[in-house]
């Protein structure tokens, strides 16, 4: 913060009432000293007050000085011209054409400035070592990252969506034999990289039908109530919770399925009448085998 922005002004006591130079003053001289340093408080320049053109009245710099110090305290014109002419003789003050200057005052006005720029450049080195360190940091965990991955597992691009794994490699199958490359030892498919087996889902019903409508359920779940399995091992035991509510059919699975989505449910639950058998009774209603293929067809493009 620059001095001359503070609400109160730097005195030293000790200094005062030592100086020798002031002591060779009247009174007067140090109530217009005091005067004086509190307007070169305020001034753009701390510790410097310029001369301003309309009090430029006669040849006398002094007296001219004295007329803008009168004006801008409480004293009369009288009152500060012999106490500003002992100041400037003491060098208490310095008169330099158009300024008036206060030695100690402008040397405070120096140190502050020196300080303040030695606090910001202090500031900005240890804010520039920090980042260093964070980004030597970050690129230590890169290059080890990338010494773990083998050159083989680099030229590996594995696609996953949704249930779907599709591996796109580099590598070739035995030359000549028409053999398909070997995926199943992929770090994503077999063995982790820490050589354990990682899990993977199983459904209870192999058929590519109930894959198509699982994800129909779990596009619906996302959608309609913002969520999604946050691992595998608690999609399985959805999975399982399935299996066991159809007592191990699928066409009962895929139906409470269908219930749950129908009616805008969160889980699972047992049919109420079997939805793959046909409803016994009057008022039973048929669909046209046109409008059963359009809505299987519509269930499985999901």
């Amino acid at each position: 913060m620059a001095l001359n922005n503070q609400p109160y002004l730097p005195l030293y006591v000790d200094d005062w009432m030592n100086n020798t130079k002031l002591k060779m003053c009247c009174a007067a001289a140090h109530g217009v000293m005091i005067t004086v340093m509190c307007i070169m408080h305020k001034e753009p320049q701390y510790g410097t007050m310029l001369l301003k053109q309309k009090f430029k009245q006669t040849d006398k710099q002094i007296r001219n000085f004295a007329l803008q110090i009168a004006k801008l305290s409480n004293f009369e014109f009288a009152e500060i011209e012999k106490p500003l002419q002992e100041l400037i003789a003491e060098g208490i003050l310095k008169l330099d054409a158009d300024k008036l200057t206060s030695p100690r005052m402008a040397r405070d006005y120096d140190v502050s400035e020196k300080r303040a720029n030695a606090g910001r450049n202090g500031g900005i080195s240890t804010k520039n070592k920090k980042l260093a360190t964070v980004n030597n940091k970050a690129n230590s965990k890169a290059k080890d990252k990338a010494n773990i991955l083998s050159k083989d597992e680099a030229n590996t691009v594995i696609e996953i969506e949704d249930e779907n794994v599709t591996v796109n490699t580099n590598e070739k199958g035995k030359e000549g034999s028409g053999e398909k490359p070997n995926v199943a030892n992929s770090p994503l498919l077999g063995k982790g990289f820490g050589g354990e087996e990682s899990f993977q889902v199983i459904h209870p019903f192999a058929s590519t039908t109930f894959a198509t409508q699982w994800m129909a359920w779990k596009r619906y779940r996302a959608t309609e109530h913002n969520f999604s399995y946050r691992s595998a091992e608690s999609e399985q035991a959805a999975l399982a919770e399935l299996g066991t509510l159809a007592n191990g059919t699928e066409t009962t699975a895929i139906a409470i399925l269908h219930q749950s989505m129908g009616k805008g449910w969160k889980g699972f639950f047992e049919l109420k009448q079997d939805a793959t058998k046909p409803a016994a009774g009057k008022g039973k209603v048929r669909y046209s085998d046109d409008f059963k293929r359009k809505i299987a067809s519509r269930l499985q493009s999901r």
